[in-house]
């Protein structure tokens, strides 16, 4: 039994026993919870299996999810998403994946964007459903206790795919960011701190002034070589972004953790967690926007 937060990274993660708080981990490979989380837990693995209790709230993202749990889950998956016949989700459920199967209780609203969906004979939801996939499902009376909403999309339309493969291509990138150059990682999260609203405008003002500017100075045609240097420049920029402002999050999330890699791993899983969230995805990627712009240019 272990009391407190737990932050951690690793090829494999096994849980077994009882944690008296949260779990925030990133797993390469394997991702196990046998034991009992009272907590949330906000994880990152490329397989899931949680075969225990979650008290609280539910943020995975991964290639193969299986799970049993409670409170409100909120699943990504590049692949297949299994949510077992005895699984009891008190609270809402959120699934976007490629393949996915489910069975057991959800005790409030489920939300599901699959390619490929199916449920099981035992699924009962206790609120409304919104689903889409390429195939529409016939539930029994009963199964769904509230409205249903079906949207159906094409064969080659899998919107979740291509959000999980730019949350992956994310982590790429920020792990090839603080490998590459970690001392300038490392200050960049003190210069957002110390410098908060600095940051901040110096964000906003380029995201929104450098466009405006590239375009006066391409309408003359002595300004078009110095505008594209500008819109290359602004491109990279705007990229950079994400690293830098999910390392913010991570070394605050992570403040008494010292490692940088892992600083940047727990940011991810983060941000991950936050994107999946509706309303607040937007307030985040608007966030690594224009914070993660301003860091970039204060470290320029």
């Amino acid at each position: 039994k272990h009391s407190g937060n737990i932050y951690t990274s690793s090829r494999n993660i096994q849980i077994n026993g009882n944690i008296e708080g949260s779990l925030y981990c990133a797993a390469s490979s394997v991702l196990v919870i046998n034991g009992r989380v009272s907590g949330d837990v906000v994880c990152l693995a490329s397989k899931v299996i949680i075969n225990g209790e979650i008290g609280q709230d539910l943020r995975i993202a991964g290639s193969d999810i299986s799970l049993k749990g409670n409170g409100d889950v909120s699943i990504a998956s590049l692949d297949k998403v299994n949510l077992a016949p005895e699984s009891t989700i008190s609270k809402d459920l959120q699934i976007y994946g490629s393949s996915t199967e489910i069975s057991g209780e959800i005790g409030n609203n489920a939300y599901i964007s699959s390619h490929n969906l199916k449920a099981g004979n035992m699924v009962k939801i206790g609120g409304d459903l919104s689903y889409s996939s390429v195939d529409e499902i016939n539930f029994t009376n009963g199964q769904v206790k509230g409205k249903i909403n079906y949207n159906q999309v094409q064969n080659n339309d899998n919107a979740a795919l291509s959000v999980i493969m730019i949350m992956l291509m994310l982590l790429v990138l920020s792990m090839i960011v603080v490998l590459v150059v970690p001392s300038r990682v490392h200050r960049s999260s003190e210069i957002a701190k110390g410098n908060f609203i600095t940051v901040i405008l110096a964000g906003v003002a380029t995201v929104l002034l450098v466009p405006i500017v590239a375009i006066l100075l391409a309408l003359s045609v002595i300004g078009i070589p110095v505008a594209i240097v500008m819109g290359f420049a602004y491109v990279i920029i705007l990229i950079m972004s994400a690293p830098f402002f999910v390392y913010l999050l991570g070394s605050i999330l992570l403040s008494g953790v010292k490692n940088i890699p892992l600083r940047m791993l727990g940011g991810v899983v983060f941000f991950v967690a936050l994107c999946m969230i509706p309303f607040v995805n937007v307030v985040a990627i608007l966030s690594s926007l224009f914070i993660g712009t301003g860091i970039v240019i204060r470290l320029i």
